[in-house]
């Protein structure tokens, strides 16, 4: 057995689970008598058998008292998000870093609870984790969370989308109503009841939050990830420009790179992840000449390793194709068009410099 216990589970934190965007793993080990006690929490159930397993090799013949909590379980509560968008925070408080977001309609695994505070540990439709204000959520079981997505008929197209909690016609004329909010560009939604050239887009259980039919467009219309489709979206990302840089952002109040870069591959229905680095990860590699929609990736770092530059990736844009490319930058504080082209009035020698790779998701 070895002297140190906490050791043995050391590759499993440091290594196979040290991402704590999308896993949570907080084990630990001690001797008590002669039992192996492990406590902590972990987010599944294979985690807790693998900790387990780890300390059973270690010290054969030993029992295992194993008191870690799971938390993400069959029983483990969900909820959707009810505002344009809710904040994921580092910490239970409003003043913490800002991560990601949860959108409209999301469905959210909820997976601790400060009741004090009045937030949610959670675990977003990327698998993104952080704290979610409860405020900004409905609760409900897993089924009914999935099931308004997965019966979305039709995507928000409007930059924002004005919201009404009620409408009111007078004199023939349009409808009227109490304005409730907004609902960012890209969101899936489903209008489950049409009214006055209105759509009706949240759930039962929720008093009725009204959207106009014109700022939405119908699912079977969305843009396919081919060339007609990715040249319509990024014409349509083109209104974005001088939209405001905000860290952790994922809509038109305010995008960072890897948000900017994931709405824009996700109106086409093309999924991937949330961070810079990791969508370097997950991406084709491309050599040659960038295509519209390629994400294009740098890195301060001049190391040719694969292994050294992504972790070292710091930014994303989006091609235009060519050596044009849109991405949301905090060198001017919001979106624009940037060129590698050294005689272009957009060119900017850091990023010419700087480009770590090109991938392709579609």
């Amino acid at each position: 057995m070895p002297n140190d216990l906490q050791s043995v589970l050391d590759p499993l934190a440091q290594q196979k689970w040290a991402d704590a965007r999308s896993t949570v793993f907080a084990v630990q080990a001690e001797l008590v008598g002669d039992t192996i006690k492990l406590t902590g929490q972990v987010l599944t159930s294979d985690q807790r058998a693998e900790a387990e397993q780890a300390v059973r090799e270690a010290a054969p013949g030993l029992p295992v008292a194993n008191d870690i909590t799971v938390l993400s379980r069959p029983d483990t509560q969900w909820g959707l998000v009810r505002r344009g968008l809710s904040n994921l925070r580092r910490r239970p408080d409003s003043g913490s870093e800002l991560l990601a977001q949860g959108l409209f309609g999301e469905p959210v695994e909820l997976l601790k609870h400060d009741a004090q505070a009045g937030w949610w540990f959670a675990r977003i439709a990327d698998s993104y984790l952080g704290w979610l204000a409860e405020s900004s959520l409905y609760l409900c079981s897993r089924d009914e969370a999935q099931a308004y997505r997965a019966s979305a008929n039709a995507l928000v197209r409007a930059e924002l989308a004005m919201t009404y909690s009620s409408l009111i016609v007078s004199g023939g004329s349009s409808p009227e109503g109490l304005r409730a909010g907004r609902l960012p560009f890209g969101i899936p939604v489903r209008a489950i009841e049409r009214r006055l050239g209105m759509a009706r887009v949240n759930w039962e259980g929720e008093p009725p939050l009204w959207v106009s039919e014109d700022d939405l467009l119908p699912l079977s219309q969305r843009p396919r990830p081919d060339a007609k489709g990715i040249a319509r979206t990024l014409d349509l990302m083109g209104r974005f420009i001088g939209v405001p840089y905000l860290w952790g952002g994922e809509t038109p109040f305010g995008y960072d790179c890897s948000g900017f870069a994931q709405t824009t591959l996700e109106f086409m229905d093309v999924s991937v992840p949330r961070d810079a680095d990791q969508q370097f990860l997950a991406g084709q590699p491309v050599e040659g000449e960038p295509q519209p929609g390629d994400l294009l990736f740098f890195s301060s770092n001049s190391d040719d390793s694969a292994v050294v530059r992504h972790a070292s990736i710091t930014h994303v844009a989006v091609s235009l194709g060519g050596t044009e490319f849109i991405h949301s930058t905090g060198y001017v504080w919001g979106v624009t068009r940037n060129s590698f082209d050294a005689s272009s009035p957009i060119y900017r020698a850091w990023l010419k410099e700087n480009l770590a790779g090109v991938r392709r998701f579609v």
